[in-house]
């Protein structure tokens, strides 16, 4: 078993040939599929539809476009420069309204390629996965073709579709979060430094994006400790490589990191929109039960945000996020 692993990561063709080309044509037909209907057919249907698809969403548009005109990463011109969001997505928005202008259809179909690439990615990842398990290197019998079917599910389950159709980091963020798992797997499998480097670089720029993985390598480095012994890897080993994929992500947060605590005088990895959905979220949990939707529940705990900051006195416009005119009224 453990053979066939290793022969499945380091040479030749992780997907057999027929695997493969099956997989490009779904693909490639998916893709033909989805630029009709997220470019032509949905603007058509929205005026009917009970709630809004399309559009920029959370603000990152905004700190594009004053990126663009020289005002700063800031989401209004008049207001200060911000950490609400990360970097990751702003940037890859910025470059695209840069070549195409504040294009909609641009995002959209950046957002499409991105679900075609994550699904690739998770046939790689069951492959892995079934690999062991098969009877041949050509995978025994139907279970070659297993790969082909959670990579489908993912590209037309509904939520990625709506993803889809909206300038939003939820694309970009499954991609990279489904490339952290893939080369969290490799590691675990060959316990090389190369293996964990690129696992951190990996980690690193997926925290660029969104930080919720922020917590995976507490949880992860007890399991390759536990494990070293089992698989006859020494844990010193273990402890030396994961210090390289800590050291790997930290590299690529530092710039992230520097640029804030210039403006705040703390070395921040995060965005600042953590506090503000912990207390969202709290608000809601605190309601459950009551019988409201969680909607109205959300804009009042805005609101309580909003009142909060109107009796410290601090400057601010309201909004579902609000947004300061200093930025360590923000944080």
């Amino acid at each position: 078993m453990k053979y066939r692993i290793l022969e499945l990561n380091t040479g030749g063709e992780v997907l057999n040939k027929r695997t493969k080309m099956a997989l490009w044509l779904i693909l490639s037909a998916t893709l033909v599929l989805k630029l009709a209907v997220v470019l032509l057919l949905i603007p058509k249907l929205t005026e009917y539809l009970p709630y809004t698809i399309g559009g920029f969403v959370d603000r990152y548009d905004n700190i594009a476009e004053n990126l663009l005109s020289g005002n700063g990463y800031r989401i209004y011109p008049d207001t200060s420069e911000t950490l609400l969001r990360s970097p990751g997505y702003v940037l890859l928005l910025t470059g695209l309204f840069y070549l195409f202008g504040k294009s909609l259809a641009a995002a959209q179909v950046i957002n499409i390629l991105f679900g075609l690439a994550t699904a690739y990615i998770i046939a790689l990842i069951t492959r892995q996965w079934v690999m062991p398990r098969s009877t041949s290197p050509d995978g025994g019998g139907n279970i070659e073709w297993a790969p082909l079917f959670p990579a489908m599910l993912f590209l037309f389950y509904p939520g990625i579709i709506l993803a889809e159709t909206r300038g939003g980091v939820e694309s970009f963020f499954i991609l990279l979060l489904t490339s952290l798992v893939f080369f969290l797997y490799r590691l675990i499998c060959f316990n090389r430094t190369r293996d964990y480097v690129v696992a951190g670089v990996t980690l690193g720029l997926t925290m660029l994006v969104k930080s919720t993985p922020a917590l995976i390598p507490l949880a992860f480095f007890p399991y390759l400790l536990l494990r070293a012994k089992s698989v006859g890897v020494t844990r010193v080993s273990v402890v030396t490589n994961f210090a390289a994929m800590g050291l790997a992500a930290l590299i690529v947060l530092t710039p992230w990191g520097l640029r804030n605590y210039g403006l705040t005088g703390d070395f921040m990895l995060t965005s600042t929109v953590k506090g503000t959905t912990a207390h969202q979220g709290l608000y809601v949990n605190k309601h459950f039960g009551s019988g409201r939707d969680r909607d109205p529940l959300l804009i009042e705990a805005t609101d309580q945000q909003s009142a909060i900051a109107d009796e410290l006195g601090i400057k601010h416009l309201h909004g579902f996020f609000n947004v300061f005119y200093s930025v360590k009224d923000e944080v």
